[in-house]
């Protein structure tokens, strides 16, 4: 194959394919109980004053709104949802930052005697 054919080929195949698209759920997921809450969330309609009224009497809040095709839905999750990991992950920041800085150190330590 000559050096212009395999050029070609390679515009071909990198300007001609056109733009991957996944196909869209019919209702979009980013506000449901399963991803922002615990197994306690609730989803309720907005007109379903049974549902509202016992999601916050168990104390729930509304985290997001859902709207679908087929209507809109309030999802409620507890108060404190999504707040409990964060203070593993500021241990586990703390942590690296110690394991980076002694790395440094004997990294530092080691060049210097070579030296």
């Amino acid at each position: 194959m000559s050096r212009l054919g395999i050029a070609r080929l390679l515009f071909a195949l990198v300007l001609l394919p056109g733009v991957a698209r996944a196909e869209t759920p019919e209702c979009e997921q980013r506000c449901s109980v399963n991803r922002n809450c615990s197994s306690t969330g609730v989803a309720c309609e907005p007109l379903d004053r049974d549902c509202t009224n016992g999601a916050t009497a168990k104390g729930l809040e509304v985290k997001c709104e859902q709207t679908c095709p087929a209507g809109t839905k309030f999802v409620y999750c507890p108060a404190d949802a999504g707040r409990g990991d964060s203070s593993f992950v500021w241990v586990l920041l703390a942590l690296s930052g110690v394991l980076a800085v002694g790395g440094g150190a004997v990294a530092f330590a080691a060049l210097r005697k070579k030296a």
